[in-house]
């Protein structure tokens, strides 16, 4: 199996990322489509040397799909898209969670966009209460800060 784009991803994340990506891609939020844990656990069984050990698509498309008698190429092509997919949200769903002024500011945006004025006085407060956070200074500090007093 050699799918460039999914590798690529995979190999970027830690450990630790490589096992709560499991539970991402548990999540019926974000994933409906159990061959994607299927192939995820077919994968897992090589980490973190999978390149060196994995096998053919054919091999792969039988240990996903096993009810399936012929192989499909297209079948597999779009699993791996969609693990690709999930893995790209799952990094981005990582780096919104550690960048905490800007998660705070989306928030803010999206109670903006919904007319939400109790819910947004709150999370603007918050946000203004965040971003003097002496901790919280630098570039990004100040970007945050203007783009916010410029909504």
């Amino acid at each position: 199996m050699h799918d460039s784009k999914l590798m690529a991803l995979l190999k970027s994340l830690s450990a630790e990322e490589f096992k709560n990506l499991k539970k991402f891609i548990k999540s019926p939020f974000f994933n409906t489509n159990e061959q994607v844990l299927n192939l995820y656990r077919y994968i897992s069984k090589y980490y973190p040397k999978w390149d060196s050990r994995m096998y053919s698509k054919e091999i792969v498309f039988r240990e996903v799909f096993p009810e399936d008698k012929k192989y499909n190429s297209k079948k597999l092509s779009n699993l791996m898209s969609e693990f690709s997919l999930l893995t790209e949200e799952f990094i981005f769903q990582k780096a919104l969670n550690s960048n905490s002024p800007e998660r705070e500011k989306i928030k803010l945006h999206a109670f903006a966009e919904r007319g939400l004025t109790n819910s947004l006085e709150k999370q603007f407060k918050k946000l203004n209460a965040l971003l003097e956070n002496p901790a919280n200074k630098g570039l990004g500090h100040y970007i945050s800060k203007f783009s916010v007093n410029h909504m």
